[in-house]
């Protein structure tokens, strides 16, 4: 049963290896637009420097949220059917609510298309390539 939601989320995962660097392109032509600089080595730490922080807090947050969640009493031996029903819709509740929220942050993204199209228009007219 492990398997089943990892198939399910896999798609979404693997959108975010493909979206990011892209998102990372967008902000460095941005941050040159406004400040004159190209940064992108900074920002490309930043993100591998957020990138392991979540992924340690997610891995060292994992069982204070089961236990949280399911209410798992370490002191039996075998666990009650309703702590197994509740992991169940946790397991199943709750990586698509945690895909709510970035997809929601990625329909307020102020970066799109038309606006990055100006953006390097605007860059290549700065250094005289157009």
């Amino acid at each position: 049963l492990q398997i089943i939601p990892s198939m399910f989320i896999a798609g979404a995962v693997s959108s975010i290896w493909l979206i990011l660097p892209s998102m990372k392109a967008d902000v460095a032509d941005y941050d040159e637009l406004r400040t004159g600089k190209r940064r992108e080595g900074s920002l490309n730490a930043f993100y591998s420097w957020f990138i392991k922080a979540a992924l340690t807090a997610a891995a060292g947050m994992i069982g204070i949220i089961i236990q949280f969640i399911a209410k798992i009493d370490p002191s039996l031996e075998v666990q009650p059917d309703a702590v197994i029903d509740r992991l169940f819709w946790s397991y199943l509740l709750l990586p698509g609510v945690l895909l709510i929220l970035p997809m929601f942050f990625l329909v307020i993204y102020p970066l799109n298309r038309k606006k990055m199209t100006e953006i390097r228009d605007e860059l290549e007219l700065r250094r005289g390539e157009l």
